[in-house]
């Protein structure tokens, strides 16, 4: 029912243009004149020379040429082709026909990686910047992904599919003669397109070409996913335990504690949305301190170096949300998880060692600000503060092994993480 009502509201915005007689100067026109204009198209987040260029340099000096001398012509050829299937049975064809009296000047707007392409079509005579009448157009590219002139060749042909097709309804067939042959009916079985809705063409009001190029007509609000839908993310950074030192320790017992209440933090986060905005995100995050000192054993005053470690691990999953900014460029995102925290220290002297483990649950909630830097690449960083508390812990004293409570609350594993680090984007 849905597509019924769809395909009866765009036949009455069809009967409302016509009846506005916006292409009525194509009446009886055998040839239409076709220019594409890229001069101010953004392809793939680019200027077409920041693409260009990019493309060379990934490709060699070769590929210039082959997108001024294939690529172009091969999109020229889809975008008048598919025009050509709705307009053939009014007797008018687009192609590069500079003879003709009248022009249709395709001003790209946008490409995008799949294909999808958006653009402004002004009309006007042969050598005239005064503009008859113009509308924006905008074709959808692939459903899956292909080369990426296959793509865009996808985004031209439906460019060019449903423009012709508004042309078409808004225009009188020529009347059989019998010096000329009737028309063939357009033949459409073939065509790999969906069905055209309403938005696809937005009749917009004429004015100087000078002006429509400044002041693009907008573009329909586009649909379906505009950011990745899953990020994996690795952080490297500095860390830093929010704790009370124990005053009952000695002097070179809080020195060894408080150098180890510092040190290396990182992490490795995997996110997974099931909308633009909001997801899942699965966390892997440990922090790490070490610090040695000279000491010596209080019963026989051997010397030595005392080397200590500490770390406390977190795994779990979480909430997020992201936020865009930049023409999505730019992402800020927040997230909120309970899962496993595990604390880990171990210290050794000579011969001897002393190993302390512990485990609970615990609480993560962070921020972070990433930049895309490349079509699946981004930097950023972000900020994470882990919190939990260990009652129990086992303890190995050179291989003997016991369980302490620790009184009064237990053992608070609160602490802050700063990182940076490198972004992949799936899409």
């Amino acid at each position: 029912m849905k597509k019924v009502i769809l395909l009866v509201v765009f036949a009455l915005c069809l009967t409302r243009l016509g009846a506005q007689g916006n292409f009525d100067f194509l009446n009886g026109e055998q040839k239409l004149n076709l220019v594409i204009d890229y001069s101010n198209a953004m392809i793939h987040d680019k200027t077409e020379v920041a693409f260009v260029n990019q493309m060379v340099a990934k490709n060699g000096e070769l590929w210039k040429e082959k997108w001024e001398e294939i690529t172009k012509k091969e999109l020229f050829q889809h975008f008048s082709t598919f025009f050509n299937r709705w307009t053939a049975r009014t007797g008018i064809q687009i192609g590069n026909f500079p003879e003709a009296n009248y022009v249709a000047i395709v001003k790209i707007i946008r490409i995008e990686k799949k294909g999808t392409t958006y653009a402004n079509v002004v009309f006007s005579k042969i050598n005239s910047t005064n503009v008859i009448t113009a509308v924006s157009a905008q074709g959808k590219g692939a459903k899956k992904n292909g080369s990426m002139e296959a793509m865009m060749g996808d985004g031209f042909k439906r460019t060019g599919y449903y423009l012709g097709r508004i042309i078409a309804a808004n225009l009188k067939p020529p009347l059989p003669t019998a010096q000329t042959e009737s028309v063939p009916t357009v033949q459409t079985e073939n065509v790999s397109t969906p069905s055209a809705t309403v938005d696809s063409v937005i009749f917009v009001k004429p004015q100087s070409a000078n002006i429509l190029q400044a002041q693009p007509a907008q573009l329909p609000p586009q649909k379906g996913r505009q950011l990745p839908y899953a990020t994996l993310k690795v952080n490297a950074g500095y860390g830093w335990r929010i704790v009370k030192i124990n005053p009952d320790l000695d002097e070179f017992e809080r020195n060894i504690v408080s150098n180890l209440l510092h040190g290396f933090a990182w992490n490795a986060n995997f996110d997974y949305f099931f909308k633009d905005k909001f997801g899942v995100r699965m966390i892997f995050s440990q922090y790490r301190s070490t610090y040695n000192t000279i000491a010596q054993k209080l019963n026989t005053g051997q010397p030595g170096t005392l080397y200590a470690k500490d770390a406390i691990t977190y795994i779990g999953p979480a909430f997020v949300f992201r936020q865009p900014f930049a023409q999505n460029k730019w992402l800020l995102d927040v997230h909120a998880g309970y899962g496993y925290i595990q604390y880990n220290q171990n210290m050794t002297f000579a011969n001897e060692y002393e190993k302390i483990q512990g485990a609970s649950y615990g609480t993560q909630i962070g921020a972070g600000l990433d930049c895309k830097i490349a079509p699946n690449i981004g930097i950023g960083f972000n900020m994470l503060i882990t919190s939990g508390i260990i009652k129990n812990f086992k303890i190995d004293v050179n291989g003997v092994t016991s369980t302490e409570k620790v009184d009064v609350g237990g053992e608070g594993l609160l602490h802050i993480k700063l990182g940076a680090g490198i972004r992949y984007y799936f899409k």
